[in-house]
């Protein structure tokens, strides 16, 4: 079984206090990066951290398990909803990780060039890149970073402006109006801001219910008592 897209995200919410949190597809499933390192595993809607000694001494219990069939053994992450225990986690993991080796490729240094200006047009293959990154920092603030749905934002509008993507990652911040694919993130964000302790089970069931009910689908406290 594929893992859910809404999963993925909330993965890659709960795990972003440790660095820049990336998600990308393999074979259905995800491999899971930290600041550019692969350091885990979306297999099934579990998630799975690589064994290392550092972090297995942060773990509440060590379970073992193979992510696919045919794969190495992986620690497999069983409180997914405890940002802060992810975070200790995937910290004291990184740096028993194998960092990556830089690729000299003129054609890709020159995709991760910074632009000059707001008025510069996106292009087609953009690269997130740490510099891009900075030139962002710049114009939103040192709290900016590339969320999945902005970074989907910048694939699917090349051509467009950076000015346009500085005002497209506001409406994502703080959204006026949801847009539809990111009602269930929106949803899920409120409902643990109102109901600390609960589980991902508990917001998904709440999510479902709420998405049959007619007018708004934003989260109300109301909501847990009625989806029972």
């Amino acid at each position: 079984m594929a893992s859910n897209a809404d999963f993925v995200q909330y993965i890659v919410d709960q795990c972003s206090g440790a660095g820049e949190i990336a998600a990308k597809k393999m074979m259905g499933d995800y491999c899971i990066y930290c600041d550019g390192i692969l350091f885990g595993l979306i297999c099934d809607n579990n998630l799975f951290i690589k064994p290392t000694y550092q972090g297995a001494a942060q773990l509440k219990e060590v379970v073992m398990r193979s992510p696919y069939p045919g794969a190495k053994e992986h620690f497999l992450i069983d409180d997914v909803d405890d940002r802060d225990y992810l975070t200790a986690i995937i910290k004291a993991t990184l740096p028993a990780l194998p960092k990556p080796k830089a690729k000299k490729n003129p054609m890709l240094e020159t995709k991760k060039h910074v632009p000059a200006s707001l008025d510069e047009l996106i292009p087609q293959s953009v690269v997130c890149s740490q510099e891009l990154r900075a030139f962002f920092q710049q114009h939103l603030g040192k709290g900016f970073h590339f969320k999945v749905e902005f970074q989907k934002w910048l694939h699917e509008n090349a051509g467009k402006t950076y000015g346009d993507a500085v005002e497209a990652y506001k409406t994502l911040e703080h959204p006026t109006e949801i847009w539809p694919q990111f009602e269930y993130n929106q949803y899920v964000r409120d409902f643990f801001a109102d109901n600390e302790g609960a589980s991902l089970d508990d917001a998904i069931k709440c999510w479902h219910w709420k998405k049959l009910q007619p007018g708004s689908h934003r989260y109300e406290r109301s909501d847990l008592e009625a989806a029972k």
